[in-house]
């Protein structure tokens, strides 16, 4: 299949759909992605299996994605497994995409100040105050998010470009299990990864206690890892982007990055 789908999941409702997909060529290969609300499943390629099915692969180095595509008549069906779920996904694809549903998260209170207060990799806790009259980027996100894996890099491209003016980025990390120890472990390996200069901060366990206190109770509709918070130097959050769409998703992830360019800059206005 080329071009662009709307993806319709067995188990889901038809009001719940709100999952798309591209595929493309580039020379021989074949490559493709799905993008939900929360962003897109990465990178994926493709390969022929046999007439009628294709296989789409990404692999980031602990976490396997895979969709299977089979063309039955004049429509396309598949499956699709990851590492977070128990069992293959089928479902349809329909041509003539609509774009995904937007979905926004707001602060609560406009005016008030987004708070936090997590523990660095060494155990000292960070607050939000200790960044008092810088401008921040702060990325609510888990080391186990493979749409972070995509942002991350562009977070430390925006913090090489504006922290002499100022602006600094800070992860804020929300682990499978509230364990210190291995998030510790976790965190170090992301921000060596990815070659991380900012702070990537331990938040907890993604239990609805722990998410509920600390985000939704700031957050209005808050359901997408990552969740970029731009803040400007008075504390007031100027945006708030939910999610990501990875280099999977061509121009929309080049579009993005320059979004996200523009709105650090509007930042950090002027030379300090």
């Amino acid at each position: 299949p080329l071009g662009s789908f709307t993806v319709k999941f067995d188990d889901e409702k038809e009001t719940q759909g709100q999952t798309s997909a591209k595929f493309w060529m580039n020379g021989d290969l074949a490559f493709g992605t799905f993008i939900a609300p929360d962003g897109d499943y990465g990178l994926l390629e493709g390969r022929s299996a046999s007439k009628g099915r294709v296989e789409f692969h990404r692999f980031t180095g602990w976490q396997a994605t895979r969709i299977d595509l089979t063309l039955t008549g004049n429509k396309w069906t598949g499956s699709f497994l990851a590492h977070s779920i128990d069992k293959p996904r089928g479902f349809t694809l329909e041509a003539s995409a609509e774009s995904v549903a937007a979905r926004q998260t707001r602060m609560k209170d406009p005016e008030s100040v987004f708070e936090f207060a997590c523990a660095s990799p060494t155990g000292e806790v960070v607050r939000n105050t200790d960044f008092k009259g810088k401008p921040l980027i702060v990325d609510i996100m888990g080391t186990w998010c493979h749409n972070c894996l995509d942002s991350a890099p562009v977070l430390q491209q925006l913090q090489n470009r504006y922290g002499q003016r100022g602006l600094q980025v800070v992860g804020l990390s929300f682990e499978i299990r509230d364990d210190k120890k291995l998030a510790e472990k976790n965190l170090n390996l992301f921000k060596r990864r990815f070659g991380l200069t900012y702070p990537v901060l331990f938040c907890g366990d993604l239990s609805d206690s722990n998410v509920d206190r600390q985000l939704k109770s700031q957050l209005d509709n808050f359901f997408a890892y990552p969740t970029t918070l731009f803040v400007d130097r008075s504390g007031k959050v100027k945006t708030i982007h939910s999610g990501f769409k990875g280099p999977g998703t061509g121009n929309e992830f080049a579009n993005q990055v320059t979004a996200f360019h523009e709105l650090a800059s509007e930042l950090v206005p002027g030379n300090r």
